[in-house]
């Protein structure tokens, strides 16, 4: 059995090595051949803050305690953090991201406490096939009407991810196509063949 908490400081190496391992299979960081231990540094920088923020959640194990998952939330309308001493194979990853997040704040106003930021979410390999992802969606649907956001944003970089944010409502509204996106004036994301973009994915709360 699973059970959803809200992430704090017990919790961080446990949570940094779940994600710097989950996503290592993440679509961009695969073809940019990240590993895990290049994760790290990443993940503790968002990680702590997350548990600033107290917005994010993880799922343990209910006869271990252990976390087996985590969705990693903020708001929207957030600063970024300092991402020096970062591995520099992330920063075409960080960058495309920020490109789609910048077209939405271009085109539309965003005030704070509005949309909630669905940044990461991953689950432990051994624990996969088991809707613990799932059950971590309904958590995050749960926050974010009880602390008053409307809706929903995640860049979706992965088919299954796609697939799934779909089935929850959420609606494409902006993509980048991964052969086509330059970085520093190189095709660096080029190998990528399936899904074929990067896609900027919103789910709106109806009253």
């Amino acid at each position: 059995m699973v059970y959803i908490v809200p992430f704090n400081k017990s919790d961080l190496q446990q949570v940094i090595h779940c994600l710097s391992h989950a996503f290592t299979q993440e679509t961009m960081s695969k073809a940019l051949d990240i590993n895990p231990n290049s994760y790290i540094a990443l993940a503790e920088i968002v990680c702590q803050k997350a548990i600033k923020e107290q917005l994010s959640l993880v799922a343990k194990d209910e006869k271990s305690g252990d976390v087996i998952g985590f969705s990693i939330l903020e708001d929207f309308v957030t600063e970024l953090p300092n991402l020096d001493g970062v591995d520099a194979r992330f920063l075409p990853i960080m960058n495309l991201l920020g490109e789609l997040d910048d077209w939405y704040k271009s085109n539309y106003k965003v005030k704070s406490g509005e949309i909630l930021h669905l940044f990461m979410t991953g689950v432990d390999e051994q624990y996969r096939g088991q809707g613990i992802a799932h059950k971590l969606m309904e958590e995050v649907f749960n926050l974010a009407k009880d602390n008053g956001y409307s809706s929903i944003i995640a860049e979706c970089t992965g088919a299954i991810t796609q697939h799934i944010r779909a089935k929850y409502g959420f609606q494409a509204i902006k993509e980048i196509e991964y052969k086509t996106y330059l970085y520093n004036g190189e095709l660096v994301l080029k190998g990528i063949n399936e899904p074929q973009s990067c896609k900027l994915m919103l789910k709106t709360f109806v009253e």
